[in-house]
């Protein structure tokens, strides 16, 4: 797993859902899935996508509709950082996307998945997948901290 992409990554993501919610929340959800495939999902309560498909959001120098954010803060950034989200993720392998949440709250989905193993492992022995994914010791492992307080309408 390449750390410094899989941070650029989530960092982006979470990023554009701290610019978009403005009430509501914000979150985190890391899963490992079949094959040592970790996924991260960020969900938020902002305005979701509208006006715009999930591919024209990963196209160079496209942005979500303006008037939907609030201050349409959004569209304060040049429209590259998703494209380069999806091009890190396709490199290491693996798959993004950025859609309506469909759990009937208002607000936008954006997960991505990449294979957390060496290319020589492919995660089907399980002795061999938790050789590599369990730490040497407590301190190799790092706590991200993540909070955002939100206003309260």
């Amino acid at each position: 797993l390449d750390q410094l992409r899989f941070k650029q990554i989530l960092l982006n993501g979470l990023s554009n859902a701290c610019k978009l919610t403005t009430t509501g929340e914000i979150t985190i959800t890391v899963s490992l899935h079949a094959h040592a495939r970790v996924r991260v999902d960020v969900c938020d309560t902002g305005p979701g996508l509208v006006g715009i498909t999930e591919d024209q959001l990963f196209a160079p120098f496209t942005q979500g509709a303006k008037n939907n954010t609030a201050s349409d803060a959004f569209t304060r950034g040049l429209g590259l950082g998703l494209p380069v989200c999806k091009d890190l993720v396709t490199t290491m392998g693996g798959e993004i996307h950025l859609q309506n949440r469909n759990d009937g709250i208002r607000g936008a989905r954006f997960w991505f998945e990449v294979p957390c193993l060496p290319d020589n492992i492919d995660g089907s022995d399980s002795d061999d997948a938790n050789a590599v994914l369990a730490p040497k010791s407590a301190d190799d492992i790092e706590t991200p901290r993540f909070h955002k307080s939100l206003a309260r309408s």
